[in-house]
């Protein structure tokens, strides 16, 4: 195992057993076994170390989505994974840095969202239409899903079921035939 992936799973273990505005790199590297050195070589500061965790979550979230045979199908794996994580996401929204943690969640969704985009070969939009897009489905889906947390709403089929009748809407972006992406593109 790498020394980034140590210094993650450390700060996982922490935020279990400890209130994430408590947790210092201090307590990380120690519980990692590495120096003060080693965690500002692979990170800036704990969000960085976050946001980093969240990219990869979303990663691996993103290529079992988008296997998917249907738009539906894809959002509820989706929840599944956020449910499966709600009590670290629960901690990280508790925190003192609350918008900051808001922010990393966005910005996740957005890379989430760009992934989709890319794997749809049938679908044209201008650039403009495209941020847009981003912006308001990232800013979107998160609110619901914080939502959904806040509220502690963990059912799956009936959240999956609303998002996909809100999002399905725009039919070009959120169709619920995923089969029609046959090659990546890129932005």
């Amino acid at each position: 195992m790498d020394n980034k992936r140590k210094i993650a799973n450390a700060y996982i273990e922490l935020l279990k057993k400890k209130n994430v505005d408590k947790i210092t790199i201090k307590d990380i590297v120690e519980r990692c076994g590495l120096t003060r050195q080693s965690f500002y070589y692979h990170f800036h500061d704990i969000f960085d170390l976050i946001e980093w965790l969240m990219n990869e979550k979303i990663c691996a979230v993103s290529k079992e989505t988008l296997k998917a045979k249907s738009f539906r199908g894809a959002v509820e794996y989706l929840l599944k994974e956020l449910f499966d994580k709600y009590d670290i996401i629960a901690a990280l929204l508790n925190s003192k840095e609350r918008s900051t943690m808001e922010g990393i969640i966005i910005r996740t969704s957005r890379k989430y969202f760009i992934s989709l985009y890319e794997s749809r070969d049938n679908l044209r939009l201008t650039r403009y239409e495209l941020e847009t897009a981003l912006d308001f489905y990232s800013c979107a889906v998160s609110g619901y899903m914080l939502g959904l947390c806040k509220r502690g709403d963990k059912n799956v089929e009936r959240a999956a079921d609303r998002l996909v009748s809100l999002m399905a809407s725009d039919g070009r972006l959120f169709d619920d035939d995923l089969s029609a992406s046959s090659t990546s593109r890129t932005l």
